[in-house]
């Protein structure tokens, strides 16, 4: 009979999942750690509960001891000195005397001795106040008070002395109990070597089981799958003897295996398709460049460059004829600003010839407006060989000028700086004109083109979307606020070969 019950208790071992199995033993390890440490801190406070009910206790009847003595020695200076201090410190002292009785008072009902001691304490100190009003009465009158403060003194010693031995009698029952829960306290080493015993032994039981049971069925399947690493598939199937999920993952990993060569031809044709996903991309990304090279073509060409460049050829060797230089440096300036516009076939060039580009700008700007507009450039010599988008500096300097400055009555300043800062070119044009609000700031940001606002027929979203598309990681911002003049920063990443050359 007993043999049998133990099949069936191991055969329901056999058939529970591996997830009861440890959920069993992390509840019963669970159980034996929260009763051995619920019995431990139970231990514990009922010896800090009883340790700090006795020293409460003594601290509260030697304050109540403490008070006493200062307000004897308190009555003993106002019977001195008959004055208001020493009288107003023997009222505190008493009223402090009231408040360690009430205190103390809840403490000593704790034994009958320590109540008796109390209660004679207590009717002892109104024949003490008694007695104080006595001499007090006899004292202020200039009568003779002697004997009756001789009687007041032995009275106040007696409530020293019951006070005294009410003190040690607390002691001593604080010491009765200490003793009693430290033969408590002992117990718990044992009781925590048993417990870690019993741990232990259950651990190791658990432990040798899991090794035989979990660990080394994964084990098969862990080298099994590094097969399957090496596209060996033809491998016998695993096998599993028990009912639990250690089984069912072997099954599935079995179904897996046989159906992994067909998962890797998808996987092969998946990635065909995003190669070719890839490329279109790229074309895609090439057709767009097209498509801003030909939109920056178009408006390069809504006028005739050619006719008016020869034109002004010819207005310019007139004014030479007619001796109006500066109506000739005007002529050369523009130009060369038409000049520079038919080299619209180039994506990048030089710093500097950004640069020479809007000194004629400023040139024939200075003409036009005198000393009502200022301009500063500061561009460093080793930053002037890099290359930028044409077109780059000279739309954000019209820009400044012509919705920055020029519609202010007293002018403005509109300064350019080129330098380099760490592995970045960077460009800022400013103003100190009358700002851009924020609904236009949005508009400008979101714009790609602006045209039939700027002399050049580019505008700032144009310069942006052009600086984005020319390397990645640029950087285009535009900082303004009504009347407190624009600045725009342009960042441009240097290449390796910038980087060596700078």
């Amino acid at each position: 009979m007993k043999k049998k019950s133990i099949g069936i208790w191991w055969g329901m071992l056999r058939s529970t999942s591996l997830k009861r199995r440890m959920i069993g033993t992390l509840v019963a390890i669970a159980v034996q750690s929260v009763t051995v440490a619920g019995l431990v801190i139970w231990l514990g406070s009922t010896y800090l509960q009883s340790l700090n009910a006795t020293m409460q206790d003594c601290y509260q009847i030697n304050r109540l001891l403490s008070a006493y003595t200062a307000e004897m020695d308190a009555f003993d200076t106002y019977v001195l000195y008959q004055d208001g201090v020493s009288e107003a410190a023997w009222l505190q002292s008493s009223a402090e005397t009231d408040a360690c009785f009430l205190s103390a008072g809840v403490s000593c009902r704790q034994s009958r001795e320590m109540y008796v001691l109390f209660t004679a304490s207590e009717t002892s100190l109104k024949s003490f106040r008694a007695g104080c009003e006595d001499t007090l009465a006899l004292a202020l009158s200039g009568k003779d008070y002697a004997a009756t403060y001789a009687k007041l003194l032995r009275v106040g010693e007696y409530i020293r002395s019951y006070l005294q031995t009410l003190l040690h009698t607390a002691i001593s029952d604080g010491q009765a109990v200490y003793q009693r829960d430290m033969a408590l306290i002992e117990q718990i080493p044992i009781l925590f070597t048993f417990s870690v015993i019993a741990l232990i032994f259950g651990m190791a039981i658990w432990t040798r089981w899991t090794l035989r049971h979990v660990i080394a069925p994964i084990h098969e399947l862990t080298r099994a799958t590094g097969e399957m690493t090496e596209n060996h598939y033809d491998l016998p199937d695993i096998k599993a003897y028990e009912d639990n999920e250690i089984t069912q993952l072997t099954q599935m990993f079995n179904k897996m295996r046989h159906s992994t060569q067909k998962l890797v031809e998808s996987l092969r044709e998946k990635g065909e398709m995003e190669a070719r996903l890839r490329e279109e991309a790229v074309r895609r990304m090439k057709t767009e460049s097209a498509m801003d090279s030909l939109r920056l073509s178009l408006l390069q060409s809504q006028i005739n460059p050619h006719f008016l460049f020869n034109t002004l050829n010819i207005i310019s060797r007139m004014a030479q004829m007619e001796d109006a230089p500066s109506t000739e440096e005007l002529i050369k300036r523009l130009s060369n600003l038409f000049r520079y516009n038919l080299q619209s076939v180039e994506n990048v060039v030089p710093l500097s010839a950004e640069l020479k580009i809007v000194n004629d700008y400023i040139a024939i700007q200075k003409i036009r407006f005198g000393d009502r507009i200022r301009f500063e450039i500061d561009a460093q010599a080793d930053v002037q060989e890099m290359k930028v988008p044409i077109f780059t500096l000279q739309p954000l300097m019209e820009n400044a000028v012509i919705h920055g400055v020029a519609p202010l009555e007293e002018g403005g300043e509109v300064r350019a700086s080129m330098d380099k800062k760490g592995d970045m070119l960077v460009i800022t044009v400013s103003d100190t004109g009358q700002g851009i609000t924020p609904e236009r700031l949005t508009e400008l940001m979101d714009s790609a083109f602006d045209p039939g606002r700027h002399v050049s027929g580019l505008g700032v979203g144009n310069v942006r979307a052009r600086i984005a598309a020319y390397r990645e990681g640029s950087a285009f911002e535009i900082r303004s606020l009504p009347g407190s003049g624009t600045t725009i920063v342009i960042k441009i990443p240097l290449t390796r070969e910038e980087m060596i050359h700078v």
